[in-house]
């Protein structure tokens, strides 16, 4: 394995900034779990909130309830908005007919929208990503990041903290497009930045080769991977963050979720 060549990364220097966030509403308590997520980014960075909600409006059914729907998500943004207004944060509220992900594309144009924060749950309550909803086509629709906060059980979700982040890049110059909001967020939360790497090597249980052979393999991968965490690491540490590299493991998701409990990560 060798990572990208360096010459075709423009993403280590990028320089970002969150001056409009996105945050999607339902009406329901899950979905307001984004909030406090949202109310800390925006009164750190100076964001401009925009609360979004869209109303469907494809079945006959969905037709005939519209107005009704459509008052009570406005009456519900108003209160949310009243409440954030109150502590000193700029809100704009709008409603759009139609599913959220296209909704989400079309203001992330036209009100230039840096980041969106979104939940994994909705009014329905279940977990939209896993079964390819809401948050699963907002990534594949629209091309700034999405923040996706893990729902609680509890209802009053306490103020989050930004902590440590962990960072998951393969040496490809496409998974560095995360740097410019990794740094953007350890700037403005003064958070460690641990970058984690998972070196890919055959498995000795399905290639036919010595012991010794994939070890020495494993081994080079990982000092490749180890030289190329470096190298991002030394342009993060030039802005003067705190980062950390680590290369390990052999499967990615299940080493990425392992190294987020080491200490414990506030976001991946």
């Amino acid at each position: 394995w060798q990572p990208d060549p360096i010459e075709l990364s423009k993403w280590r220097g990028e320089r970002v900034s969150i001056k409009k966030v996105a945050v999607l509403l339902d009406g329901s308590s899950y979905a307001d779990q984004a909030l406090p997520m949202a109310e800390m980014v925006c009164k750190t960075t100076g964001a401009l909130m925009v609360l979004l909600s869209s109303v469907k409006d494809k079945t006959q059914q969905q037709r005939d309830e519209f107005e009704e729907v459509k008052q009570q998500r406005t009456a519900h943004l108003a209160k949310v908005s009243s409440e954030l207004t109150s502590k000193g944060i700029a809100v704009k509220t709008v409603i759009k007919a139609g599913g959220i992900s296209y909704s989400t594309r079309d203001l992330v144009n036209e009100e230039g929208i840096d980041l969106v924060i979104t939940t994994t749950r909705g009014k329905s309550g279940s977990k939209h990503w896993e079964r390819h909803g809401a948050s699963h086509k907002l990534v594949r629709n629209i091309e700034v990041p999405v923040l996706l906060v893990q729902n609680a059980d509890e209802v009053d979700v306490p103020m989050p903290k930004l902590e440590n982040i962990l960072v998951a890049l393969d040496g490809s110059i496409n998974s560095e497009h995360v740097l410019p909001y990794a740094r953007a967020f350890a700037d403005a939360f003064e958070s460690k930045l641990t970058l984690l790497t998972v070196p890919e090597v055959p498995d000795n249980k399905k290639y036919r080769a010595a012991s010794d052979v994939l070890s020495s393999i494993r081994q080079k991968a990982v000092d490749n991977m180890h030289n190329f965490l470096d190298a991002v690491a030394r342009s993060l540490k030039d802005d003067g963050l705190d980062v950390e590299v680590v290369t390990r493991g052999s499967r990615a998701s299940t080493t990425i979720v392992e190294q987020s409990d080491r200490p414990p990560t506030d976001m991946i």
